[in-house]
């Protein structure tokens, strides 16, 4: 052992990822159908609202990590983080101003770039369809579809998303 080694300063720990424990009321709140509550308009269109039992949770266990989403046939369909109390499609955006009130990636589907296709763009944490470009499998999620894939691949200690069939 080199004394190099013996003095050298412990590494920054990062704040550890929710324990299953943690997670599992969160997914009792997707299975008895109470994690969210549709948005002030139209539902269907709106971004649902966090229930107050979800909304503390996110809030007490940041940060959360960015999840790669798959496809599955294998194929990278794009990468997901939590913003507020949703999830979302991440989009860096390096060196362009920000724009207040304008999400990254709704910018990207009004111009017809990337995995995301949507008849409504301003609707930045509501319903959008996940597409494709290997087999052209179409996915339509919901915000609480994202959240619940997102903590059950947190359960299961992945850090891959696949998105499951349609029927």
């Amino acid at each position: 052992m080199s004394f190099a080694s013996v003095n050298a300063p412990e590494p920054a720990r990062l704040k550890a990822y929710p324990s299953q424990t943690d997670l599992e009321p969160m997914l009792l709140l997707f299975q008895a159908g109470t994690a969210y509550r549709p948005g002030p308009v139209m539902a269907s269109l709106a971004a649902p609202q966090a229930s107050a039992e979800l909304g503390a949770w996110l809030d007490t266990h940041r940060p959360l990590p960015f999840l790669v989403v798959n496809c599955v046939c294998g194929y990278r369909l794009d990468k997901w983080h939590v913003d507020g109390h949703h999830v979302m499609p991440y989009r860096p955006r390096a060196g362009q101003p920000a724009q207040s009130g304008v999400v990254p990636y709704t910018v990207d589907v009004a111009a017809g770039r990337g995995s995301i296709k949507s008849s409504h763009t301003g609707d930045a944490k509501g319903t959008y369809t996940q597409v494709c470009k290997r087999c052209g499998k179409e996915t339509p999620l919901r915000a609480e579809t994202r959240m619940r894939l997102y903590l059950s691949a947190l359960f299961d200690n992945e850090r891959i998303v696949v998105l499951p069939p349609v029927s």
